[in-house]
């Protein structure tokens, strides 16, 4: 008989955590582990609909009942999957207390303001979770020469279409200097210095402002309706 149970360890958020520890430990310093738990958790967030399925203080509780039955019932009883990965992140840390540290970090990260861009640049796995829309935004866009600014280009992809509401308002959200250079850069193709991306016709778009889970609802303002400048 097959059990599906291993699939709460080895996809949903439980591994989307461990991995970000696994990311920070491999990045040797270049990534900081609290960094990764602020993304996760701003990821986890952005949308109303993600926050009524799974509250983050519900991952962190999740983390806390691994941590119990790794204790009770040993490392036999999970995926080897999920094993090999927690093994990656801890290093010499035991698996059940590294869990409970992972838990603390996530609800100490939820209880904090949202991280702004300029503060927290997007990884490239945030932006490709957030905003799928954008893949190829560079090379599709502004590459090939068809837009000779980088605001016509960016007023023709948020044109009536398949796709635009969401490449519109994740091209609303990006300020220029979070994207430049930083690893959503990869995820939108906007890895070409010899573009003069960022340079010609460039302009500030809005970004999205911090908020206190629980205390209210604060939104984006809304992207450019087509025909308007950037």
């Amino acid at each position: 008989m097959i059990s599906h149970t291993g699939t709460l360890f080895n996809d949903g958020p439980l591994r989307r955590v461990v991995e970000a520890a696994v990311r920070a430990r491999e990045s040797q310093g270049a990534l900081d582990l609290d960094d990764e738990v602020r993304r996760f958790v701003r990821t986890a967030g952005a949308a109303d609909s993600s926050r009524w399925v799974l509250p983050v203080v519900a991952v962190a509780a999740l983390l806390d009942h691994t941590a119990d039955l790794l204790r009770s019932e040993g490392v036999a009883f999970f995926p080897r999957e999920f094993t090999e990965r927690l093994d990656k992140a801890r290093d010499d840390v035991p698996g059940e207390e590294f869990l409970r540290t992972l838990a603390g970090r996530v609800r100490m990260a939820d209880q904090e303001l949202d991280a702004g861009f300029d503060e927290l640049p997007l990884a490239d796995w945030e932006a490709a979770a957030r905003f799928p829309e954008l893949l190829g935004f560079g090379p599709n866009w502004i590459y090939d020469g068809e837009f000779p600014l980088l605001s016509e280009a960016q007023v023709a992809f948020r044109s009536p279409g398949p796709g635009s509401r969401g490449a519109s308002f994740g091209t609303a959200l990006f300020p220029l200097s979070c994207v430049r250079g930083g690893g959503s850069a990869r995820v939108l193709g906007l890895g070409n210095p010899a573009s003069g991306f960022g340079v010609r016709g460039s302009s500030a778009v809005v970004q999205p402002v911090g908020k206190r889970r629980g205390v209210g609802k604060t939104f984006p303002p809304s992207p450019p309706r087509y025909g308007e400048q950037v």
